[in-house]
């Protein structure tokens, strides 16, 4: 005799999901942004593929929510990381920043160093057309020969810029100061004392003028030729350029 209350029709196969498309992309995201947070500049660059990769994460999430989707770990896991990269970009940007400040000091002119002769040769660089010198007037004023924390001697520049642009900036942001020995570029100097360099990164609203001091490190007492460039140039305009006889 046939038991039909034993049979049990067979259940039919719940359709696959996909995995979600946005989560994989967010995690994309936020590993590129957390491998690259730690670098200066291009972090900046990270903190935008973090944001993007959060966003990308909430919609995946939400479609996984819904049931259209699969993959929630995915999803929650790649707003995570690109929420930590961008923490990563804000914490290594300040402290930079801050590595910036106290290397290259904010206390005055000391009364022991000694002044550079005058510049043998000084010309404030000139280039029709260019709106860079349209937007940033720079001069290299002057040069003082000192010592660095470690007793070595160390060149003190002073310059002077006015932001002729409509924005309000930093000459760090925008402007490249760079100086030579023999023709090789002199790396930045530490001096507890003798300049101020606290105008360098300091933002001027437009009309606005400045000046600060940045120190190098001398290699010998070869000439020194400082010259001053745009930031993001890509070809060799010049703002100011001087040379300077430290002998």
């Amino acid at each position: 005799m046939e038991n039909n209350d034993l049979y049990q029709p067979p259940q039919a196969a719940s359709p696959h999901k996909s995995t979600t498309a946005m989560g994989i992309v967010s995690l994309v995201l936020g590993v590129l942004a957390i491998v690259s947070s730690w670098m200066p500049i291009v972090n900046n660059f990270s903190a935008l593929l973090g944001l993007l990769g959060i966003v990308f994460g909430i919609i995946g999430i939400v479609g996984v929510v819904r049931g259209k989707k699969s993959g929630k770990a995915i999803a929650i896991a790649g707003t995570a990381l690109n929420a930590v990269a961008i923490v990563v970009v804000l914490a290594t940007q300040s402290m930079y920043g801050a590595a910036i400040d106290d290397a290259l000091g904010t206390s005055g002119p000391s009364s022991n160093d000694s002044a550079a002769s005058q510049p043998a040769e000084a010309s404030q660089a000139q280039h029709d057309g260019s709106s860079d010198q349209q937007k940033y007037a720079v001069s290299i004023d002057d040069a003082l020969v000192t010592t660095d924390y470690d007793g070595n001697s160390a060149l003190v520049v002073t310059f002077s810029w006015t932001n002729n642009s409509d924005e309000t900036v930093s000459f760090a942001s925008c402007i490249y100061p760079k100086c030579f020995q023999n023709g090789v570029q002199l790396d930045s100097a530490f001096v507890t004392s003798g300049f101020d360099s606290t105008g360098y990164t300091n933002e001027l609203k437009p009309g606005a003028s400045n000046s600060f001091q940045l120190a190098y490190k001398l290699v010998d007492s070869s000439v020194v030729s400082v010259e001053v460039a745009p930031l993001w140039s890509s070809g060799n305009t010049l703002l100011a350029s001087a040379d300077f006889d430290v002998a």
